[in-house]
Parts: structure tokens; C-alpha cells; sequence
């Protein structure tokens, strides 16, 4: 397989419980076809970090594999949030999966190789009651969005780099 399609990034892994402590990943591959994000079980054990639950996973050549899953924040783009993370064995790959570029709000530039902010996190508008006196009053006109939110309101939010 060569790189030509494959857009790698450096990520960073934290305990939640031990905030401060980090690992730095380098080369991790962009994985949209994979919910979790994948980090070698040996760096999350030395965060200290112990299994939640053990997830079952399907491979891209039909196999079903068991792996433990543990709670970190995983950095990258700039960014951070908390996410489910795999605890990979040796001859797994290391990947920064879908969700986690989800709660990362980043979205990939395939021209660049890199990531980028998604922009603004979307939100539903309903309507909503407020009391007025003794009466309720129902606001049913949300904001309107302006002409850039509305561009990137339309754009993808995720795109699969294989």
C-alpha cells in the first residue's frame, strides 16, 4: 500500500484521572472508516489508564476481534475532548478514528493534509417558552444564520480517506 490516499497526523493521549500526564503519537493514520480511535495498549497503560469494557470490532476482511476500551483525551488539530479509546495490540494500527474528529469538531483538508476546523458546531433551533409575566410567551424565530454559517452549514462533515 503506498501513502498517496493515506493522510497521517501526531496526536496526543491524556488520563482524565491524571490530567498533565500526556503521550505524544506520531504517524497515526486518519481513519474515518473506524469509530474509535486506536492507540497502542502499551502508552495508554503507561497513563495509567485500565480497561472500561471490551468492545467487539469487524474487520475490513470480515473477522470479528475483541479489544478492552478505556475513557482519555485525545488532542489533536488544536483541539481536545474526551473519547473512547482502543487499546490496540502489536500488528494493529494506530488511528485517529471518526469520533474523535467528531468531538474534535475538525474535519480533513485533502489538499493540504491536515486538519481543520469543522466550523460552527451544529445546533437545533425549536421553539422555546419563556414566562412572561403570567403568561408564556413562545419565541418561534430563531436567529438567522449569516451567509457564512449558512456555506459551511452545507459542508461535509466527514470524508473517507483510505
Amino acid at each position: 500500500m503506498t501513502d498517496m490516499g493515506i493522510f497521517r497526523t501526531t496526536i496526543v493521549i491524556e488520563n482524565p484521572a491524571n490530567r498533565g500526564d500526556r503521550r505524544e503519537i506520531a504517524d497515526v493514520m486518519v481513519d474515518t472508516g473506524s469509530e474509535y480511535t486506536w492507540v497502542p495498549a502499551r502508552i495508554l497503560e503507561s497513563l495509567g489508564l485500565t480497561h472500561e469494557r471490551m468492545a467487539r470490532f469487524s474487520t475490513a476482511d470480515g473477522r470479528i476481534i475483541e479489544r478492552p476500551i478505556a475513557f482519555a483525551y485525545v488532542y489533536a488539530g488544536g483541539t481536545s475532548a474526551p473519547d473512547i479509546v482502543v487499546f490496540a495490540e502489536p500488528g494493529d494500527m494506530t488511528l485517529l478514528g471518526a469520533r474523535s474528529l467528531e468531538g474534535l469538531n475538525l474535519r480533513l483538508d485533502l489538499v493540504l493534509k491536515e486538519l481543520v476546523p469543522a466550523g460552527p458546531v451544529p445546533v437545533a433551533f425549536g421553539v422555546t417558552a419563556r414566562r412572561v409575566g403570567s403568561r408564556a410567551a413562545v419565541a418561534q424565530n430563531p436567529p438567522a444564520l449569516s451567509r457564512q454559517a449558512q456555506g459551511s452549514a452545507s459542508l461535509p462533515r466527514r470524508a473517507v480517506v483510505r
